[in-house]
């Protein structure tokens, strides 16, 4: 704290002011600046941006207190502990940068709010002394905005809640799509199970009829086959009956025909006396 004492007690013993006016530009190299706050009103916010060569840049806030005039700011810098007692501080809402040339700048705002508290008890509140975030001899340029300029601008809001509303409702279609789709795929797999297992069930009766065909087939072949054996066995049997008839009626026929014996020579006794004998037949 004693270092921002020192660096604002020097400020006021330069002598060397800067007086911002309402909605004005100032630029300075003392360090500092003084506002003119007659016009703005208790519980009024004060929006401000400093631009400043990036290199510069050394302090994390904004410090300021009030002064009743311009020759009070004076009479300060001998009374540390009245300054003190009435210095306030405050941060940045926005910091941006850009370039100019080889030189880097950067551009950071701040809002003060008027407060009867931080003025009313020994001052009218009229001037602010805003000490700059940067070395005496630095250059400044610091500008009381009419707007928070700290803020995004009413443009990009609009944008920024229409690029929402968009997101939000292509999500919505997104998902009703999706859904609509998933019922599409669903019935489809679902018409596509039923007719896979209508084909299966299709196949498989179109099988067992098949097989129930085949199998009357093989039975009725196999009847046929064990028909035919019956008639061949059939005919077997009759052929044989025929033949065993045939047999007993060559047989009964060969016992009813009249027995023929067989032929003999018969040759009648020789008559001695007709026959004459020669002495060796005696002998």
């Amino acid at each position: 704290m004693k270092a921002f004492q020192l660096l604002i007690m020097a400020f006021l013993l330069s002598n060397t002011f800067s007086l911002l006016t309402k909605y004005g530009i100032e630029e300075t190299t003392s360090g500092g600046v003084l506002f003119d706050s007659n016009d703005f009103d208790d519980g009024d916010k004060m929006y401000f941006k400093v631009d400043l060569e990036k290199n510069d840049y050394n302090s994390r806030d904004i410090y300021y207190f009030y002064v009743n005039n311009i020759v009070d700011i004076v009479s300060l810098a001998g009374s540390i502990n009245t300054l003190s007692g009435n210095l306030y501080h405050t941060g940045y809402t926005k910091t941006s940068y850009y370039t100019e040339g080889s030189t880097e700048y950067m551009t950071r705002h701040f809002t003060i709010k008027k407060k009867d508290s931080e003025y009313g008890i020994s001052t009218t509140g009229r001037y602010l002394f805003i000490l700059l975030p940067l070395a005496n001899g630095k250059w400044a340029r610091v500008e009381n905005t009419e707007e928070d300029e700290g803020k995004f601008p009413t443009w990009a809001i609009v944008v920024i809640i229409v690029v929402v509303v968009l997101i939000i409702a292509g999500i919505i279609i997104y998902c009703c799509y999706r859904r609509k789709r998933n019922r599409q795929l669903m019935a489809q797999t679902n018409a596509a199970n039923v007719a896979a297992v209508t084909t299966a069930v299709n196949i498989a009766n179109q099988q067992n009829i098949q097989a129930q065909v085949y199998q009357a087939q093989a039975y009725q072949a196999q009847a046929q086959a064990y028909q035919a054996q019956a008639q061949a066995y059939q005919a077997q049997a009759v052929n044989q009956q025929l033949q065993a008839q045939a047999q007993a009626q060559a047989y009964q026929a060969q016992t009813n025909a009249a027995p023929t014996y067989p032929q003999q020579n018969y040759q009648a006794p020789i008559n001695s006396n007709d026959v004459g004998y020669s002495s060796k037949a005696v002998m």
